[in-house]
């Protein structure tokens, strides 16, 4: 009588992994249609701008290898699922001294919109741009451009360099 209970109770927390399973496997397959509609989104804005790139998926996101072949600048992408939309590329050298070092600039307008420089660990000197962008609204469409567009300006500006 007893082994009859073990079987029964068995089969049922068998059951209960496999409609577990079963709804967890649902969950991520929604998770990767998401991921895949931020990955067309983002790959839109860069196919209108002339920028060739490679997607590379990520735990937390996706990044990107960018080249625009207009300006002849290389950049990378990195979007979070948090919304967060990040540019850089290196842009010069700096003395080991120096790692750590950061310039940012804020505007008050937009909090969440940042840009700067900063010295790596190993003197490479990084210029990036980054802000919250949610990817998957319409209406950031112009946003996601003007930021792309603004920061190959700036980057692309020989000018920049000088500022090290």
């Amino acid at each position: 009588m007893c082994f009859v209970n073990v079987k029964k109770s068995f089969r049922c927390f068998v059951s209960l992994q496999i409609i577990t399973m079963m709804i967890f496997i649902v969950l991520l397959k929604k998770e990767n249609k998401m991921a895949n509609k931020d990955i067309a989104a983002l790959g839109e804005a860069l196919s209108r701008l002339g920028i060739k790139y490679r997607v590379l998926p990520c735990k937390s996101g996706e990044f990107y290898f960018c080249t625009a072949p207009e300006k002849k600048l290389t950049f990378d992408i990195q979007y979070e699922e948090n919304g967060l939309l990040r540019l850089w590329r290196f842009i010069g050298a700096a003395p080991v001294s120096k790692a750590g070092k950061r310039w940012e600039y804020r505007a008050v307008k937009y909090p969440s919109a940042v840009v700067g420089m900063k010295v790596t660990d190993e003197g490479d000197v990084s210029f990036y741009a980054e802000q919250k962008v949610d990817i998957t609204d319409p209406q950031s469409a112009a946003r996601i451009d003007g930021m792309i567009s603004g920061y190959m300006d700036l980057s692309a500006d020989p000018s920049l360099a000088l500022a090290l």
